[in-house]
């Protein structure tokens, strides 16, 4: 289980990199083979099915716990188009059709929806192909207080961090295909 670097540097969990300037943490990828970690690659068994009836799928999931905000280093870092703390997720590029999102529930059970922010993808890729990265910039926020740990709220565990990084055909191409 990877530690989180609070000054910024790349994690690599799962397949996916995190950049976490100011918080500290643990990351766990929850395809995991440990049962205790599987729980949350699941949001609720309602949601994953909602998303999988929409076509989304579930490319990679990882949880991150023990969150704690710390002062950030000196220097430029992320912040949401609303100004607020953030971290940055980097994950391979979804390929040629395809789209990409981040569900992010924090530890008080909010939960985000995370377009890209940027791409170095080019058009080429074919789903699970090399060659891009789609960057996501996500609040980064921790609760003062959470809940003991354990307990679930409407969206899994609350007192952890989920990142579901979901992919979804896009809409122009099916069209296409249809006309």
């Amino acid at each position: 289980m990877p530690e989180l670097n609070s000054n910024g540097a790349p994690v690599e969990v799962g397949g996916i990199t995190l950049r976490t300037p100011g918080l500290t943490g643990t990351a766990t990828s929850t395809q995991s083979v440990d049962p205790a970690l599987r729980g949350a690659a699941e949001l609720t068994p309602e949601l994953d099915e909602a998303l999988r009836n929409e076509g989304m799928e579930a490319e990679y999931t990882v949880e991150i716990s023990d969150t704690r905000e710390v002062p950030a280093p000196t220097g430029e870092t992320r912040s949401t188009s609303y100004d607020e703390p953030a971290m940055e997720v980097e994950v391979p590029a979804a390929g040629e059709g395809w789209g990409q999102i981040v569900l992010a529930v924090d530890e008080s059970g909010v939960v985000t929806w995370n377009f890209p922010v940027a791409s170095t993808a080019d058009g080429d890729l074919t789903r699970g192909g090399s060659g891009g990265t789609d960057t996501f910039v996500i609040r980064r926020y921790v609760p003062d207080e959470t809940a003991e740990p354990g307990d679930r709220g409407p969206i899994g565990t609350l007192g952890r961090k989920v990142l579901k990084v979901l992919v979804y055909p896009l809409v122009e191409d099916i069209a296409g295909e249809i006309g």
